[in-house]
Parts: C-alpha cells; structure tokens; sequence
C-alpha cells in the first residue's frame, strides 16, 4: 500500500515545485511572452521604443535586446526601462499599469 501513496504524492511535489518556480519570478521577458498563446496579469520587464500616442492611448513596444513585442496603454509612456503589468492576447500586450524602473530602486 505504501507504493500506491508514493506516486500520487511524488506527482503532487512536482505540482507544487512547478508552480512554486513560476510564481517566484516576478517578471519575464518580452522574448519569453513571445513564446506564449495568452498570459494575464503578468509583469513585463524591458525598454520602451518606438512610441506613438493617440486619443488617450498609447502604443509602443517592449523590448529585451532580443525581441519586441507591440504594446498599448491608456496613458502617456516615456521612453526608458519600465515594468509593465497586464495581459498578452493576440499578439499584444495590454497594459494595466506601468512602473518606471529606477536604477536606485531595481539595482540597474
């Protein structure tokens, strides 16, 4: 009988680490949200380029150095390192708040 426990409890600890690993890293990457179908309420880290601002919203891209990706906000960007929390659906990242990264704050 100690078998039978042992598998469905040694499935639960992989279950647990995953999800423990996943939740611990607070940002990603626009080169690692490229590679996702759909991810909500996530943290983008990365530079801002390329802004263009029109009634009310604003559109740039996220860059890491590797990638891009397209961005929208209900607000006014400037450009410089950010982190950006909000939701990729099809092929856009839709921002719901933006952090300016501070070099004194982040250590960069």
């Amino acid at each position: 009988m100690g078998k039978k426990v042992l598998l469905p409890f040694a499935a639960f600890l992989a279950l647990v680490i995953v999800t423990l690993y996943h939740s611990s890293s607070s940002t990603i990457s626009p080169s690692d949200l490229i590679g996702m179908k759909e991810a909500y309420g996530v943290a983008v880290q990365g530079k801002v380029e390329e802004t263009f601002s029109e009634n009310g919203q604003t559109y740039f891209y996220i860059s890491d150095g590797r990638s891009k990706i397209r961005a929208v906000y209900s607000g006014q960007i400037n450009y410089g390192e950010i982190i950006a929390l909000g939701d990729w659906k099809e092929g856009i990242f839709y921002v719901r708040e933006v952090l300016k990264k501070c070099h004194t704050e982040y250590g960069g």
